[in-house]
């Protein structure tokens, strides 16, 4: 068996980084998050499974020397997990439009033929088109590896499963992959950004919009100001709904769909109700005043949250 070494530990360090890093991007990034629902559920699931199988040296020879009932679950649960990490990287390549499959690395092919033979009854697994079934030695379970038979037709194979070298083979080869899919996401969250910060979401906020805003309080006794507040009610929620589409359009529609657009728009109308009512008591215009403070905080917010939005579009890939 392979002992460890410090070329292997530099290794699973990169790979677990990269692992993380395509991980935190996945979720960062705005490019995955506008994914139609079907495609952001196969990216997320692969760069989740890719997250959840992460594995050690030690994670198996500590389980065999702590749990010696689980040794075959141990054995056959390694050869998945390894099994799963190709699947993941395969998927991530399909999504990004990168020509790359597991079946495709002489070596990754090697740890899956293996997988598929040890753990099929029957299998149907490599060039060979042979049907097999197999066993894992019991006697051959060690803390750096195990053995396992395979038997066909015509004949009988012993094969070894280091599992020191099978972790590095699988996490060198996937690396290099894992590394182009790095890159690729990278390119296609930065052409994203580069598209969007062509159009700021919060320019309609430029111009006339504060001076509505400032415009939208006014004396209920006073007739040509209540017609000039409606109005300018009005062509805010105008400006609220344009916005919403345009956030929509783009893939944001979480943040046009958001409560505080609801409360904004809501509380606008209720202003409207009060300015067309007939009621120019002071019961009415205390009611207009608190409301339109309540609405002007949810103005706030939104311009907060658009300009916040747009500063992020326009910001470089780390």
């Amino acid at each position: 068996m392979v002992s460890s070494s410090p070329h292997r530990g530099a290794l699973a360090e990169e790979y677990s980084a990269t692992r993380c890093r395509i991980h935190e991007k996945a979720h960062k990034y705005f490019f995955f998050q506008r994914l139609p629902q079907k495609e952001k559920n196969k990216f997320f699931g692969a760069t989740d499974a890719l997250w959840n199988t992460n594995i050690d040296e030690s994670a198996y020879s500590d389980g065999i020397k702590n749990a010696p009932g689980s040794y075959l679950l141990l054995c056959y649960g390694f050869l998945q997990a390894l099994y799963v990490q190709q699947d993941a990287v395969t998927t991530l390549s399909k999504a990004l439009g990168i020509d790359w499959k597991a079946e495709s690395d002489s070596k990754l092919i090697h740890i899956r033929d293996i997988r598929d033979r040890l753990c099929g009854h029957p299998a149907l697994r490599d060039r060979s088109h042979k049907v097999s079934s197999a066993i894992i030695i019991r006697h051959e379970i060690s803390e750096t590896g195990f053995a396992g038979a395979i038997y066909y037709d015509d004949g009988f194979k012993k094969v070894t499963v280091d599992v020191p070298e099978f972790l590095r083979i699988n996490q060198e080869q996937l690396l290099v992959q894992m590394t182009k899919i790095e890159a690729a996401m990278d390119e296609k969250e930065r052409d994203f950004r580069k598209k969007q910060s062509e159009k700021r979401f919060a320019g309609c906020f430029e111009g006339s919009f504060t001076y509505l805003r400032q415009r939208l309080i006014c004396d209920l006794q006073d007739d040509a100001r209540r017609i000039q507040a409606e109005i300018h009610s009005r062509k805010i929620i105008e400006v609220l709904h344009g916005l919403q589409d345009g956030l929509r359009s783009e893939g944001f529609a979480d943040r046009a769909d958001s409560s505080t657009f609801r409360t904004a728009v809501y509380g606008i109308n209720l202003l409207r109700d009060i300015i067309s009512s007939s009621d120019t008591s002071c019961d009415a215009q205390d009611r207009f005043d608190l409301l339109y403070v309540g609405v002007d905080k949810y103005l706030d917010e939104i311009i907060r949250d658009t300009c916040e939005l747009d500063e992020a579009l326009s910001a470089p890939i780390q």
